[in-house]
C-alpha cells in the first residue's frame, strides 16, 4: 500500500476534533475533543494525523484532517494529505453529509483534488476528481467517507446492531461498508490504556480493525489493516483531549 493511500484510509477512518456545543441532541451527542495518532508500517513510523470537529450555534459540523510523512520517510519526500467533510446535525443526533474535500499534495505541487457535494432534493452526489465530475444516485442516509466514522461512533454503541451497514461515496462510485461487532479487548496506545470494542471489515483479502474506547464515546484509539494475517498498516492514538475525556 502505497504512502499516499495510508494518508486516505486515515483520514477516511480515524475521527477526532475541536467541538462547541451550543445545544445538546436528544441522541448521542458528539463530544468535543482533539486527537493525535501515529501511523506506521512494518514498526515504522511513517506519518502523523491530527483531527478536529467543529459545529456552529445552527448544528453545521465541520470534520477536518490533515496527515503528513514523519520520521524517516520524511527525509526522502514531503507528502500532505488534508480532508474536510461537512455535515448537518439534526436535534435528534441524525447527521446529514454536506459535503467533502480532499487534497493531496507532494511539496508544493498538487497531486490530487477531490470534493463531493450532495443534493438531498435530487438525492444526488456529484463528485469531482481533478475536473472530472461524476453524478451518482444516493439514499438517504449516505455519507462520504470522512463523515463514516462519525456514523459508527454514534452507532457503536452497546445496543448497537452486531453488524453496521454504511452506504458511503468513494469517489467515483458509491460503496456499502459493513462492520462487524468482534467483543471487548484492552488496548495500549501512546494516549494510554483504554477498553475498548473491536470493530472489522473484511474486504477484497484486507482486513480493517478498528478499537473503540466506550469511555470517549467510541472513538477509534487504534486502527489496523491485516493481509494474509500479518499486519500491514497501524494507527495508534497518541494524544486526546477536551471534553470528551472528562465525559462520565
Amino acid at each position: 500500500m502505497s504512502l499516499c493511500k495510508n494518508f486516505r484510509l486515515t483520514a477516511a477512518t480515524l475521527v477526532a476534533g475541536a467541538l462547541t456545543l451550543a445545544w445538546t441532541p436528544s441522541a448521542m451527542a458528539l463530544q468535543p475533543y482533539t486527537a493525535t495518532y501515529e501511523l506506521s508500517r512494518s514498526n515504522m513510523v511513517v506519518g502523523e494525523g491530527k483531527y478536529e470537529l467543529s459545529i456552529d450555534d445552527d448544528g453545521k459540523v465541520t470534520f477536518h484532517a490533515r496527515a503528513e510523512t514523519a520520521g524517516l520517510v520524511s527525509m526522502f519526500r514531503s507528502d500532505t494529505v488534508r480532508e474536510t467533510s461537512r455535515l448537518q446535525m439534526k436535534e435528534d443526533g441524525t447527521l446529514i453529509a454536506l459535503g467533502y474535500e480532499y487534497k493531496h499534495q507532494r511539496g508544493r505541487n498538487t497531486e490530487e483534488e477531490k470534493r463531493i457535494d450532495f443534493d438531498w432534493d435530487n438525492n444526488l452526489a456529484i463528485s469531482v476528481i481533478d475536473g472530472k465530475e461524476h453524478r451518482l444516485e444516493v439514499a438517504p442516509g449516505t455519507v462520504d467517507r470522512m463523515a463514516l466514522q462519525l456514523r459508527m461512533m454514534i452507532d457503536a454503541t452497546g445496543s448497537a446492531d452486531a453488524v453496521m451497514k454504511y452506504e458511503t461515496v468513494n469517489d467515483d462510485e458509491v460503496r456499502e461498508y459493513e462492520f462487524t461487532r468482534e467483543g471487548r479487548y484492552r488496548v495500549q496506545t501512546g494516549a494510554g490504556e483504554f477498553s475498548t470494542v473491536r470493530l472489522e471489515r473484511k474486504h477484497n483479502g484486507r482486513t480493517t480493525i478498528f478499537w473503540s474506547a466506550p469511555e470517549l464515546d467510541y472513538l477509534p484509539v487504534r486502527v489496523e489493516q491485516h493481509r494474509n494475517g500479518k499486519v500491514t498498516m497501524r494507527m495508534d492514538m497518541t494524544s486526546v483531549s477536551g471534553p470528551l475525556t472528562e465525559s462520565d
